[in-house]
């Protein structure tokens, strides 16, 4: 329930401060699946919701206390929605000019999923995964003049990816399967068979 207190409480807050509300929604995501901090919101919310313990909400007054926080949680964030379009519509301004100039990211449209899969969640500017060291690293900088404290930089080439996050999946990293429950994962290919079985 702390969480779901402290979710509801930073979207009161985002709700009040556009600029709050900006600065989190752009923040880098906190999983692979995911383009922007925000994108977990919605979904964890939802399953909160559906929580079959919600019945017990008219008896018990943990599980009443919980569906009231996640009910002003839910209308918090419904709120939002047309603060989150407008930054979604900017972000993809953004990626448009910068496929457009070709200055930046100039690999962008040709390297990412993002651009051949409806499935990505389109974001700019584009997170990286970075992969495995390709080379030896060099050092750049050294500071070794204070008895105490030793500072060595060093510059490594490695392998990277433009992320590409379905808000479920990465389709850069599709081995990484997703947590269906405590005790059970699902891997994108298990996910697209039962999806083409449901239709």
């Amino acid at each position: 329930m702390q969480c779901i207190s402290c979710l509801k409480e930073l979207l009161s807050l985002m709700r009040k401060d556009n600029d709050v509300a900006r600065f989190v929604y752009h923040l880098p995501p906190a999983a692979y699946q995911c383009a922007r901090f925000t994108d977990w919101f919605r979904p964890y919310l939802e399953e909160q919701l559906a929580d079959p313990s919600r019945a017990s909400a008219a008896t018990n007054q943990y599980y009443r206390n919980k569906y009231d926080l996640l009910a002003k949680a839910m209308s918090h964030l419904e709120a939002l929605e047309p603060t989150f379009a407008e930054f979604e519509l900017e972000q993809r301004k953004k990626l448009d000019l910068c496929l457009a100039k070709k200055d930046r990211f100039s690999d962008l449209a040709s390297n990412w999923a993002g651009m051949k899969s409806s499935e990505v969640i389109k974001h700019f500017p584009p997170k990286l995964i970075i992969g495995k060291q390709v080379a030896e690293e060099r050092q750049v900088f050294v500071y070794d003049e204070d008895p105490y404290v030793k500072v060595e930089i060093f510059e490594l080439d490695c392998e990277y990816a433009y992320s590409a996050p379905t808000g479920l999946f990465n389709l850069q990293v599709p081995h990484i399967e997703l947590g269906a429950s405590a005790w059970q994962t699902q891997s994108y290919e298990q996910y697209k068979r039962a999806q083409a079985a449901e239709a």
